[in-house]
């Protein structure tokens, strides 16, 4: 009789669980809500736990970083079917939680059940070749490059984004008090109501403005070369480098060659080129074709060789299309003389014409 009742009690705290997620998916968590979902949890450690075992679910996808706001988690709603259909196997299913599952199946937050804040960054990421654009909590507009990973770490005070490689162009949505920052490497880029790219390549960080203007400075602080994304200062840049500002148009990049860059106005052919990979294009002039191999080599799987060093500096122009590089290299065979072999559909070698 006990153990009855002890199942009916966990499969019920489950149901509660489940349909509190759901609430918060909604964004439409009220003041008397909020203080109903904390007089619950503290009811009793076992709907802490509950609650817990069900956000854990989505530790390994996209955990987004305010109440509101909703991912895809399917193990949510398979987990939420499986405590349902055992429930009904013995009669005790609530109606509900058929509604309730849909919800869920929409998204969970990852919240620390004390304090209803959350614990863990959202992680967006794309693979080679691949390109996203996301909507942010708060309006924003993410556009991600091939290759990139970055997290987004949100507060109430502060909107943070760390970019860990690849490159991003962020439309930051207008809001003074609620600054915009994006972290890189050892420094930070500042916005408020602006679009601008960063980009963290092959150890070289590089920001362009498209919209507006951003404030651009060192961090004051780093642990082991890696910034701390929520103890790093909001207006602290270090002493030994003082903030500088960028407007439309402008560029600026750092690396260990180059550890205090210059602010360029950069010219409208290069910006719109800085700018290409938006529409999914290469837009090359008069570029080394090593570097262009090595641009292309961000976008595809298929490894480039080029076996006669006397090609490097081959200077390369034209506007291809990133996920077919077929033109590109007829381009190279037939106006610049240079041979192109395909070892297999993984391994192209590059040589010059005899």
């Amino acid at each position: 009789m006990n153990e009855r009742t002890n199942f009916n009690d966990t499969t019920e705290i489950t149901a509660e669980a489940c349909a509190w997620m759901a609430q918060l998916n909604t964004g439409e968590l009220t003041a008397a809500d909020e203080l109903a979902l904390r007089e619950w949890i503290q009811r009793s450690p076992r709907h802490a736990a509950e609650l817990k075992k069900i956000a854990n679910l989505s530790m390994e996808i996209n955990v987004l970083t305010e109440m509101g706001d909703a991912i895809e988690e399917a193990a949510i709603e398979q987990h939420c079917i499986e405590k349902s259909q055992v429930k009904r196997k013995n009669g005790l299913m609530p109606l509900a939680l058929t509604a309730i599952v849909t919800f869920i199946a929409l998204g969970v937050l990852f919240l620390n059940v004390n304090s209803l804040s959350v614990v863990q960054p959202m992680l967006i990421s794309t693979a080679v070749g691949e390109f996203r654009e996301v909507e942010l909590s708060d309006g924003t507009i993410v556009k991600v490059n091939t290759n990139t990973k970055l997290e987004v770490n949100y507060t109430k005070q502060v909107r943070r984004v760390r970019l860990l490689s690849g490159e991003a162009l962020f439309k930051v949505k207008h809001n003074p008090n609620r600054p915009f920052l994006v972290y890189a490497d050892e420094q930070y880029v500042r916005a408020v109501g602006t679009a601008f790219t960063v980009s963290l390549l092959r150890d070289k960080l590089s920001v362009t403005v498209v919209e507006g203007k951003v404030e651009f400075a060192k961090l004051e602080r780093s642990k082991e070369n890696n910034i701390d994304i929520d103890d790093a200062p909001l207006r602290s840049p270090s002493l030994s480098a003082k903030p500088v500002f960028l407007e439309v148009g402008q560029h600026i990049a750092v690396s260990a060659d180059i550890p205090i860059g210059v602010v360029e106005t950069m010219p409208e052919n290069d910006f719109k080129r800085e700018l290409s990979w938006q529409h999914e294009l290469f837009d090359f002039s008069d570029t080394p074709l090593k570097e262009v191999i090595q641009e292309l080599s961000r976008y595809s799987d298929v490894k480039v060789e080029i076996i006669d060093s006397s090609l490097f500096d081959i200077k390369f122009g034209g506007i291809f299309r990133t996920n077919d590089t077929k033109p590109l290299f007829e381009a190279l065979e037939t106006t610049y003389g240079v041979g192109v072999t395909y070892l297999n559909d993984k391994h192209v070698q590059l040589s010059r014409i005899q």
